[in-house]
């Protein structure tokens, strides 16, 4: 049975991830093939506002997302972030139960609770060989001068662990890395592509088109 990719895009905000998720899906279009995109967010504040009930929020949340996808078989899913990124702004966040917090320390594969927990269920190892993680990075400076021109961007970007944007994009920049090499250590298909330009954008998109194309015209 034909069993189209899920493709995942991950990366710092205003790194381009809906400019290239507009990009691939005109193409789709061109084709003529069916596709789904998912967007990923944290916690509403208005529901969970412990740790605790924000961590099973983003549990329950991706889990369900990943169950209903998993009957999907014929139709190409993009998802603009995923539970993958989960590792990384829990940190930044601080959604962590405290006895969590040493894994990070003494095991540098540990992706946290909500990622480790979702990995380890039959409905992610279901999906996981038709996934590929597309990992965006680009010029620190670049990035930073797209968040202050977003008032949004900008209070996300100082009200949590520094009020600094530069350091908190080296930061969240950081932690994108880590976990770009833990995925592909765990033998995800994995890219990682450098988005400064329009026209890193259109090469890009074309990269990602070839790595699933066999999966797209099978």
């Amino acid at each position: 049975m034909k069993k189209n990719p899920i493709i995942v895009f991950e990366g710092l905000d205003r790194v381009g991830k809906g400019s290239h998720i507009s990009a691939l899906t005109k193409i789709l279009e061109e084709l003529d093939v069916n596709y789904l995109t998912f967007h990923c967010e944290g916690p509403d504040s208005k529901i969970a506002t412990s740790t605790q009930e924000r961590i099973y929020y983003q549990l329950f949340t991706f889990y369900n997302q990943l169950k209903c996808i998993n009957s999907i078989q014929k139709t190409p899913i993009i998802f603009d972030r995923s539970f993958f990124g989960e590792t990384v702004w829990s940190k930044y966040y601080n959604r962590q139960l405290k006895e969590e917090l040493c894994q990070y320390d003494i095991n540098t594969q540990y992706l946290g609770y909500v990622t480790e927990s979702i990995m380890n269920t039959d409905v992610y190892k279901e999906l996981q060989d038709r996934m590929i993680v597309v990992f965006l990075d680009g010029d620190e400076n670049i990035v930073v001068q797209r968040i202050k021109e977003s008032e949004e961007d900008t209070r996300v970007y100082t009200k949590f662990c520094c009020c600094n944007i530069e350091r908190n994009v080296e930061f969240i920049k950081n932690e994108f890395n880590k976990l770009y090499n833990v995925l592909s250590n765990k033998g995800l298909k994995t890219l990682k592509l450098q988005s400064n330009t329009l026209s890193d954008i259109d090469n890009n998109v074309n990269v990602i088109i070839n790595e699933v194309k066999e999966e797209l015209f099978r």
